[in-house]
């Protein structure tokens, strides 16, 4: 019974981080640090982010509290499906820590950028601090872009044990299945062939959709322990 508590409560906790993480990452990313951001534009952009520096920095702040606390979900998802395979679950664990560790690399190049549109960095003219936000902007894609593929594969393990498990609806860890495969390819076209990635985009609707129903799903019904208890009393 103590453990059957545990597991609910680390699927309403997976539950809450899923909803939370997504939450904060779009809303920073769509309402504050896009918008600032003129594409080609250095002294726009500039002037724009030094009008509301003290909001960039949240903004900025957000997603990089969104890649550490994406440790603490897929942590409390480990302990609920561990049980189903130890192995593949390590694996999911471990994809999913390397994802934090990388979108905290991206988060860290925003912030040098920042303080190139700031001026903060003095050393540098107009001139070269726009090329250097440039560098950095391709940096930020390409570090995205893998932390895209670390997220994706570990999410693609993840919903396999609960297709497996049972411990949440079949649909929507198999549906979560096909839209972190779609993700996978996403990312990797995005690197290798990025003018034929557009072709896979609806990737990111689909994976959104997928989290947001496992995510609610956890955080209000918790996981349905009954198919495989049932298969452990039968092995």
């Amino acid at each position: 019974m103590r453990k059957e508590l545990s597991l609910h409560f680390y699927a309403r906790l997976a539950g809450f981080l899923y909803l939370f993480i997504i939450a904060i990452f779009d809303a920073a990313d769509y309402f504050i640090l896009t918008p600032a951001i003129v594409p080609g534009n250095f002294a726009a952009s500039a002037q724009n982010v030094m009008a509301s520096e003290t909001l960039y920095r949240f903004g900025l702040a957000c997603q990089f509290a969104a890649s550490w606390l994406t440790i603490g979900l897929a942590g409390s998802l480990y302990v609920v499906v561990r049980a189903v395979d130890p192995s593949v679950a390590m694996f999911a664990l471990a994809f999913r820590i390397v994802e934090a560790a990388l979108g905290s690399i991206c988060t860290l190049s925003s912030f040098v950028a920042l303080r190139l549109y700031t001026g903060a960095s003095t050393a540098f003219g107009e001139d070269q601090s726009q090329v250097l936000v440039q560098l950095l902007g391709r940096f930020y894609g390409a570090c995205f872009q893998m932390t895209v593929i670390f997220f994706s594969v570990g999410s693609i393990l993840f919903f396999y044990l609960f297709l497996k498990s049972r411990l949440i609806p079949r649909l929507i860890s198999g549906f979560g299945i096909f839209a972190s495969i779609l993700v996978t390819l996403l990312g990797f076209s995005n690197l290798v062939v990025p003018r034929y990635s557009e072709a896979l985009s609806p990737g990111w609707i689909a994976i959104l959709v997928a989290e947001v129903a496992a995510g609610l799903w956890l955080l209000i019904k918790g996981v349905d322990l009954s198919f495989w208890k049932t298969r452990e009393a039968l092995s």
